[in-house]
């Protein structure tokens, strides 16, 4: 065994040492807020209070941060002594997808054929991953609603809590999943299919230079529009209008007085000014 595989595997033991201990930490200290909370009242109200919960996570912070520090040092580590010998995948889904970043556009004949079919199929691709980013997207707003209103944990019944949210949030988690699962398998499949042609492609052209991707042209516009002038001007405006308009509705609201208040308490009972 080479002195990188070494170090790599006796890195990799000890993170899968410390990750099993942090896990056994938040386990040990959910059971015990659960059993000391049970055994102070007899039932399950209350014992998961911010406060308490706050406790007992902050009594994990320092072994958390540690092991966060200690991730951040195996992928540096990793990266400093490389795995010696990994060979290339050579399935269809890299293969094609490595060809076509060198395949040229030709127009008539052929290849021109084959060449729109490819552009066609890019673009049919890049619609259908946007739909699944939007759908996900939508499914984590939708799980951040219920989990963030109160009125969903009113504390009577712990486990009924529970039980309530899962139906609410697992529904649009699986259906974020399956939407994902669904565009993976359908590209392994429009890889494989499209992957004699690109060969083809690549072969005919060679010395030619590639024609750029949907998402190399998307990058390439969204760079322009960033540069662009009139682009920041607008985002500018649309800010400071966002920041008037709120400045307004908080004053008229009656939020002046109210953060007017609290700047006087904190400057003379915290900070102790006069």
């Amino acid at each position: 065994m080479q002195k990188n595989e070494k170090i790599r595997l006796f890195y990799g033991i000890f993170l899968g040492i410390f990750t099993v201990v942090i896990g056994a930490l938040f386990i040990f200290e959910a059971a015990d807020l659960y059993y000391s909370g049970l055994a102070e009242t007899g039932h399950a109200t209350g014992m998961y209070s911010r406060g308490e919960v706050a406790s007992r996570l902050k009594a994990l912070l320092a072994p958390l941060l540690i092991w966060v520090a200690a991730v951040i040092a195996g992928g540096v580590l990793f990266a400093r002594f490389p795995a010696a010998g990994i060979k290339r995948r050579t399935d269809a889904h890299s293969a094609f997808f490595r060809l076509k970043r060198r395949a040229p556009r030709f127009e008539g004949g052929e290849l021109g054929v084959m060449s729109a079919r490819l552009a066609l199929a890019e673009k049919i691709r890049f619609a259908v991953w946007a739909c699944a980013a939007a759908f996900c997207a939508a499914a984590a707003v939708m799980s951040a609603l219920y989990v963030f209103d109160a009125a969903n944990f009113p504390g009577d019944s712990l486990n009924g809590e529970i039980l309530k949210m899962l139906g609410g949030v697992l529904p649009w988690l699986g259906a974020a999943f399956a939407a994902v699962a669904a565009c993976t398998a359908c590209e392994a499949v429009y890889a494989k299919k499209m992957l004699p042609a690109v060969k083809k492609l690549v072969a005919a052209g060679r010395g030619m230079p590639p024609e750029p991707s949907v998402w190399e042209r998307g990058r390439a516009a969204g760079a322009g529009l960033l540069r662009d002038p009139r682009v920041i001007a607008g985002v500018r405006i649309a800010v400071f209008a966002a920041a008037v308009t709120l400045i307004a509705v908080g004053a008229a609201s009656g939020e002046a007085r109210v953060m007017w208040v609290k700047a006087i308490n904190i400057c003379t009972e915290c900070i102790g000014l006069g």
